[in-house]
This record gives C-alpha cells, structure tokens and sequence, in this order.
C-alpha cells in the first residue's frame, strides 16, 4: 500500500517525537498551538496502527479470523449458516404455527380462518393475522370457537425452537455486535483523525465522503422511480384486488361515521324543551320526521340543527372531507394499535405531522449536539461521531500535550477490532440462527400478495449494486472479485442482522485488512456512512410509497394521482429522509411517514407493507453496507492516489 509523503517543514524540537502509533512523526502545524507528534508515521506502517502492521507476521496476526476450520474458511462457514438456516426456519414453520378459528357460519364460503388471532376483548373483535400477512377483524358474535397453536404439539415445538434462534441470534451475537458500536465509533473516528497530516487533509476527506454518499443516495432513489414506474407492481391482478377491499371498507367506514353523526345529533337534541316532545327511545329517522311536522319555534330550531348534523356526507368532489379524514385516521389508528402490528404502527403514528425542517431539527442536529456519554449509553450515532470529530480536531489542535489521550484512542480502537475478530468465531451458528428465527416466523406464503412489489424493491436494488461494481472498478480501481472476496464477510453479517450499525465493525475490519484501505480514510467515512449513507433505505421508501400511490391513488382518503409533480416531491424527501435513518432495523418504515405525508398519502397505509419488510430489510442493509464501503474505496483512490491495496 502505497503511503503519503511525510510532511515538511515541521517544528525541529518535535520532529522526533513518537506518533501514537509508533515511529518517527512530523507535527501538525497548528498556528498558537503546540506541535502535535502523532500525524504520520515515517516506517511504513499505515498511520494509527502498530508499528509492525505491515510486516508479513503482523498481517497473519491480524488476520486471525481466516484460520480454516475443518479445511474451509470461515466467510465460507458463514455461508453455510445462512443456507442451513433458510433449511431449518422453512422446517420450523412447516410445523403449523397458526391459530384456527371456528366460525359460526360460512364467510366467503370458508367455515374456519387460520393466522395468529389476538381478542381485542374492549371491541369484542378477534384481530387475525393470516399467513399473507394480512390483518382482519372478526366481530365476536361470528366466533364458535378459537384452537391455539400453543394446544398442539406443532404450535409448542414451533414456539420453543423460535425461542433458541433467537436467543443465539438477536439476543446474544447481535447483542454482543451492537454492545461495541458506539465505543467503535468514538475510538476510529478518534483515531483516524490524529493519524492526519493536518486539518485540510480532514476536511478534504469528509468533503468527498459526504458528495459521494449524497450522489450514490441520488441515483439510488432513481434507480428506485424508473424501476416502480416501468413494473407498476400497484397496478397487478394482485395489487389490485387489495384496492377493491379498500374500498369496500371506506364505504362500511362512511356508513359507521353516518351513523355514529345521526347518534350524535340525536343525542344533542335531548333537552328540556324537546323531552315532551319526543320519547327517547325512537329512532332518529322518526325523530327527524317529528321535528319537521312540529310548529314550535324551538323545535324548529333543534330540527334545523339536526339536519344540518345529518345531512353533511362524508365525500365532496371525490374526496373525504376534513371531519371524515379526522374520524378515519383516528379510526385506523385505534384499531391498528390494538393489532398485531400495534408496536410498529405506534411509531408511524408518532412520527406523523413533522415538517422536513422540524424531521431535520429533531433528528440530525438535536441528537448532533447531545450529552456525549447519553449518545455512548444509548448508542445515537450521530452524538457520538459530532463529539468524536470535535474530540479528534481538539487533540490535534492541542498538540503534544495531549499526546496520552491519542495514544488511548489508537489503542482503544485496536482492542475494539480485537474483540469484533473474536465475535465472528460464531458468526457462522449465529447467522444461522437468525435466518431461520426470520424465516421460521414468516414463511413463504407473505409473498402470495406483494411478490411484485418485492420484485420490484429486489430488483431496483440489483440495478444499484450494479452501479456501485461500476463505481468501485472506475473510480475505487477495485476489481468486482476482490470486491466481493474482500467485502462478502461484511455483507453475509449484513443480509442476516439486517443492521448497518451492528455490521460497522465487521465492515471496519474488511475494508482495511481485505481491500486495503487506509484506516485514515476508513476510520471516518465508514462510521458516517453507516448513519447517512443509506441508499438501499432510499431507494425501498421510494418504491414502496409509489407502490402503495397506484393502488391506493384516487381512493376518497388518497384523492390523487401520480403525476410528475408527485413523484418529484418523493424523489427530494426520500432521499432527505434516507439520511434521517438510523442504522437499525425497521427505521425505514418510520422514515417512510415523512415521504408518505408529504404527497398527502395516509400513514395507515404503511402496514400493508409491513409482512415482508424484514425479508427486503436484508437486501437494503446489504447494500448500504455495500455503498459505505465502495465509499471509503473512492476517496482512499482520490486520497493517496493510488488503489487501495497496491
């Protein structure tokens, strides 16, 4: 690997001094600071590693983790898991994990309802998931009788083995992988930062890392549009079916609030004046038809009210008025809360009504400047890399004085690596859990009724690590094989955690140790990718909110269509809101609430997509991880000069 030049004209008294890596290095020059000795090594070793880094024995150190077991590597290993665990998650839900519920007659010629059944005993509904991941509601007095699939054998074994993935999976390695992010972040970005020749070097690498991460998110999100747009995957057989019961249920919706208005109204009506007119009990059709024979001025008074209360529809030209809006979006979200989806479903609901301008307050700079051991305890990764840059330019700027705390970070970040080397011992078992607790609770069937809209996300996705190949052999000089030998640890961590920032050190360690690139480099633009980088996520939020505009579009709730000035107004807030996105699973579909509400499409909507987000989540981690990576290949090339790894 080819190394800059060490600096010159450098202060003589500090030109000696040890860099906190080791060896010989030429101070920063800081104007009213102190010479700090820790810029760049002159052994040959890459700035903030060891000084033996670069020796064939410290190369097979650091390498540790690809010692063959049983004669194959361990990213083969690794593969292997994730095959085995798509085997045992289709064998776990083979065993019948659905609930069955009896009816009391035939609805749609079908006597029994199979999917998991929540009571909702305040409606006196019975809330059924089926396995399409559809959610419907059964009024009790339809219900003979509910078969749990906890009182059968298959149901009970299907419960436990779920239990055991996810232990070894989500609680204990992706536990385990989160648990050194947030100190992973602070000590490489630390790290990376003292290992510069100067100030300019760092704002000339952050320049390029963020105009690449904003340019790759771009074409990510028009990748997305020209893929949706050409399938049209809302406009299918299947799709559209979805929309014929929409708006069968918007006119039971319309009938409910007509009712609940005319129950209102009637029940405003019962004053004083009107109680020795009218008896309680009639109907307020009768009621209505009293008022209208009546002569007395303050019952005329009441009749006029009543009419004015009754008579309003819900629609106008085609579209929900604002009070039937207001009852709808109260309506679904009370019975989505109480759903099966209620969690997920709550959040969307908190996230409703932010301007772009509060989303960006709320959730790039309130979080940018919080308590820096908050951001470490609750792992805010934006809080940590502000406070880190910050950490970094003040040890630089202050010069030797605070050569210990570098020499801290340098070694920290190390021990961190250390560790991370170890974890992926048990990657291979651990993926292996997680695809088939992912797989085992899913199953195939979710895909019966959005196969094209997966399709269509897949796809789109495809197309875009095509063009990141593109960007990495043109502009990173990396080949697509070494790419893919280099990053495919990183990748298979990605597709199973479903979490950029759970990947970050296994991502860190390939990048450097694999393709070669500088940990100067590195260490910065990996940490912010893995927060703002996220094309996958940009490019899904765009698909999926088009998807739902063509079946949807032109319901009395969403009473648009997509026109150019639509899919403009998506294009900006997705990729806006793609870089508002944590780096965790699910954040998407919260992010998705911003993009929906600016073309004015209902949040409710969101759920439907809900099945088989966790499936797609795989595929857009991947290539955000995929993304940050091919990142840190281009500004090492327009860094050094050369490709990473010559």
């Amino acid at each position: 690997m080819s190394e800059p030049e060490t600096p010159e004209g450098t202060e003589p008294e500090a030109s000696s001094a040890p860099a906190p890596g080791g060896g010989e290095a030429a101070p920063v020059s800081v104007p009213g600071a102190e010479p700090f000795p820790g810029a760049q090594p002159s052994t040959g070793a890459e700035p903030g590693l060891p000084k033996e880094y670069g020796s064939e024995s410290a190369k097979e150190s650091w390498n540790e983790h690809d010692k063959r077991f049983l004669g194959i590597k361990l990213h083969n290993w690794i593969f292997v898991g994730l095959v085995l665990g798509i085997v045992l998650g289709l064998g776990t839900y083979s065993l019948d994990p659905f609930d069955k519920v009896v009816l009391t007659q035939a609805v749609d010629g079908q006597t029994e309802v199979r999917g998991h059944v929540r009571h909702v005993e305040a409606d006196q509904v019975y809330v059924v998931m089926s396995p399409e991941g559809l959610e419907s509601r059964l009024p009790a007095a339809q219900v003979k009788s509910v078969e749990r699939a906890s009182d059968r054998p298959g149901g009970r074994w299907h419960k436990t083995l779920l239990w055991w993935f996810n232990l070894f999976g989500r609680t204990l390695f992706l536990g385990a992988l989160k648990m050194i992010v947030a100190p992973l972040i602070l000590a490489s970005i630390v790290a990376g930062i003292v290992s510069l020749t100067g100030l300019d070097q760092l704002k000339q690498i952050g320049f390029k890392t963020i105009a690449y991460y904003l340019v790759t998110t771009t074409v990510a999100v028009t990748i997305g549009l020209v893929v949706v747009l050409t399938l049209r995957p809302g406009k299918m057989e299947s799709s559209q079916k979805l929309r014929v019961q929409r708006q069968a249920k918007l006119d039971q919706r319309a009938d409910a609030f007509m009712s609940e208005r005319k129950r209102e109204a009637y029940e405003m009506l019962v004053t004083p004046e009107f109680q020795a007119f009218v008896d309680g009990a009639r109907a307020p059709e009768a009621v209505a038809l009293d008022l209208a024979q009546s002569t007395d001025p303050a019952v005329a008074a009441l009749a006029k009210t009543y009419r004015e209360q009754t008579q309003a529809q819900p629609y106008s030209r085609g579209a929900a008025t604002s009070e039937f809006r207001t009852w709808l979006d109260a309506v679904e979200a009370r019975e989505a809360g109480v759903g099966h989806e209620g969690a997920k479903m709550r959040k969307l609901t908190k996230a409703r009504g932010q301007e772009p301008a509060d989303v960006f307050v709320s959730g790039v700079v309130k979080p940018m400047l919080t308590n820096p051991f908050y951001s470490l305890a609750n792992g805010k990764s934006l809080g940590i890399i502000f406070f880190a840059v910050l950490l970094g330019i003040a040890i630089v700027v202050v010069g030797g004085r605070a050569r210990v705390v570098a020499d801290f970070f340098v070694g920290f970040n190390e021990v961190i690596i250390w560790i991370t080397t170890k974890l992926m011992a048990l990657a291979p078992f651990c993926v292996m859990c997680l695809v088939a607790g992912l797989v085992g609770e899913k199953g195939p069937a979710v895909f019966s009724t959005l196969a094209w809209y997966c399709l269509a996300v897949v796809g789109g996705i495809l197309i875009h690590v095509g063009f990141l190949v593109g960007v990495a052999k043109v502009l990173g000089g990396c080949s697509p094989m070494r790419l893919w030998t280099g990053l495919r640890e990183a990748l298979m961590i990605a597709f199973t955690t479903r979490s950029s920032a759970a990947t970050l050190p296994v991502t860190m360690r390939c990048v450097t140790d694999n393709l070669g690139v500088t940990p100067r480099v590195s260490n910065f633009a990996l940490p912010v990718g893995a927060t703002m980088n996220m094309d996958g996520t940009a490019l899904y939020e765009g698909v999926a909110v088009i998807f739902l505009i063509q079946i949807f579009g032109g319901l009395v709730d969403a009473p648009f269509e997509l026109t150019m000035a639509v899919t403009l107004v998506i294009f900006v807030t997705a990729v806006l809101a793609s870089v508002g996105a944590a780096a965790v699973p699910d954040a998407g579909l919260v992010t998705m609430v911003l993009v929906a509400e600016a073309v004015g499409l209902p949040v409710y909507y969101i759920p439907l997509i809900f099945a088989v987000d966790a499936f797609l989540d795989m595929f857009r981690t991947t290539t955000n991880v995929l993304g940050d990576s091919v990142g840190a290949l281009v500004v090492h090339r327009l860094e050094v000069g050369t490709p990473a790894g010559t």
